[in-house]
């Protein structure tokens, strides 16, 4: 985990949002990416980061041609590859305002998202981050866009309070804005990780951090338009780096005192399917969860039933 410089005061920072879009040639979609953030009905503070990686396309030079209105910040010369998570990073230690977003930019926002985001957080001091429901386009056979839900429709407690930990399709980098002190305790995101680097820094913050969720689609995530998309990295290397990040966040749950009981088992439970072989069909998939459930209840007798209370609520 890579840290924020600690001598930064990052705690009485001027009211308002910087989006971070980093972004590594996607010249056929930064565009659009940067006007859904600029048609935004939001009279704030506003300011779009975009962190280049490295591209060798007109991904730079779309970015320039929007003036004072991007702040476009190139990968240094030396920097090793880092990918999205360097670019995020770099962009995160020069962010001016108190909250931060994250749009990639092949995807786009929503109208009123980030009001909705920015109104949620000014509303409430003790919650430091939101997040809400994102939608995905994808190509049909026939070429033809279609959109369609990508957050489960029904969340339960469960998903809400932890959801990266209770299942996937909770919450995405796109649909969360937090409080930019949040940094300066947790860190910044793993370069070390080649996947799910996302999905580890919203389970490191959501160990220290409140968060609170908006049912309303705020962004919209594109599918199945380059080979060089995370979700269609190697199988194996998904796995490795899960069991990594179980396992890290294992260590860091458990030898905290205070942790949460239930988040610990919610580790625990990852662990176990990253163990399960993988099974496409209905039978075998049902027999993982029993097969986990029982080994979870002979661990956390009491948490477990608190567990499956949740999930139903």
């Amino acid at each position: 985990m890579q840290t924020m410089n600690k001598n930064i005061d990052r705690s009485d920072m001027e009211k308002g949002i910087s989006v971070i879009v980093p972004v590594y040639n996607r010249e056929k979609f930064l565009g659009s990416c940067i006007e859904s953030i600029l048609s935004q009905d939001y009279d704030g503070n506003l300011e779009i980061i975009v962190s280049d990686d490295g591209s060798t396309d007109k991904s730079l030079k779309i970015a320039r041609s929007y003036g004072e209105k991007v702040c476009v910040l190139e990968k240094p010369k030396d920097c090793k590859d880092q990918g999205a998570s360097g670019a995020r990073n770099r962009g995160i230690a020069i962010a001016r305002y108190s909250y931060i977003g994250f749009l990639d930019s092949d995807d786009y926002y929503l109208p009123e998202h980030i009001k909705r985001m920015v109104d949620a957080l000014d509303d409430n001091e003790e919650i430091d981050y939101v997040f809400c429901r994102s939608k995905q386009e994808i190509l049909s056979e026939s070429g033809e866009k279609k959109i369609i839900d990508w957050t489960r429709k029904r969340l339960s407690r469960l998903d809400k309070e932890y959801h990266v930990l209770s299942r996937s399709h909770c919450i995405n980098t796109n649909s969360i804005v937090l409080r930019t002190n949040v940094f300066s305790k947790v860190g910044v995101f793993n370069v070390f990780l080649s996947n799910g680097e996302d999905s580890e820094m919203w389970m490191r913050v959501a160990e220290s951090f409140n968060g609170k969720f908006l049912d309303y689609f705020g962004s919209v995530y594109r599918r199945e338009h380059g080979d060089e998309q995370l979700s269609l990295a190697d199988l194996e290397l998904k796995e490795n780096c899960s069991s990594r990040i179980y396992a890290e966040a294992f260590a860091r749950n458990y030898i905290n005192k205070k942790s949460d009981k239930l988040r610990l088992l919610l580790i625990v439970r990852g662990l176990l399917y990253g163990k399960l072989s993988i099974k496409n069909w209905k039978i075998g998939i049902l027999y993982n969860h029993i097969i986990v459930t029982i080994k979870l209840f002979s661990i956390f007798p009491y948490t477990t039933i608190k567990f499956l209370r949740f999930y139903l609520m």
